[in-house]
């Protein structure tokens, strides 16, 4: 009784057919799931150690203009809780001096000067770690700085830095705290 009234003209919604409409409507609802579905994808990519080079491309990316402030406001945002304490108990035992860590580590220098990448290789250490080496120049020298890098939150952080001077920045700030106390500076 029902299926007798079915129309089997095509429908207008002003003036095309609903049949045309609801076929773009799907197509762009399609188009928008599968938009959606890469964007998820790729924020998925967070977790895999690919993701290691693009906070390393990102924190040397600042290294213009005034430049960042890897010792001050914008260090939570490079270093580890751990080596961000041991950083933060440097600064403050040496009261407004130079401390132990008397220049940039991340740039391993106290000034920077048309600093541009020209190799970063990572090594991946199972899903939370992994360990890199960063060459760049820095007004006209060659650098190398390594780095052990471990997921904090889901986000990469510097755990420990080695460069030429100082193997380990984690073991020398260590070191030289349980060696220094405000009376001797």
């Amino acid at each position: 009784m029902g299926w007798s009234r079915i129309s089997y003209e095509p429908t207008r919604i002003r003036g095309i057919p609903a049949m045309k409409y609801y076929r773009i409507h799907v197509k762009y609802q399609l188009f928008i799931v599968f938009s959606l579905f890469l964007m998820l994808v790729s924020l998925g990519c967070v977790n895999r150690p690919d993701s290691a080079r693009g906070f390393l491309e990102h924190v040397y990316s600042q290294y213009t203009g005034v430049g960042p402030q890897t010792l001050g406001n914008d260090a939570p945002n490079f270093f580890a809780s751990e080596l961000l304490d041991l950083i933060r108990e440097d600064q403050q035992k040496s009261q407004g001096e130079a401390g132990l860590l008397d220049y940039d580590p991340i740039c391993n220098c106290q000034d920077f000067n048309d600093l541009k990448i020209t190799k970063i290789q990572i090594t991946p250490i199972g899903n939370d770690r992994a360990k890199a080496i960063v060459n760049f120049v820095n007004g006209g020298s060659l650098v190398e700085v390594g780095f052990l890098l471990i997921r904090e939150s889901g986000q990469w952080r510097i755990h420990d830095i080695e460069e030429p001077h100082i193997p380990s920045l984690k073991r020398f700030l260590e070191d030289g705290l349980k060696e220094t106390t405000p009376s001797s500076r």
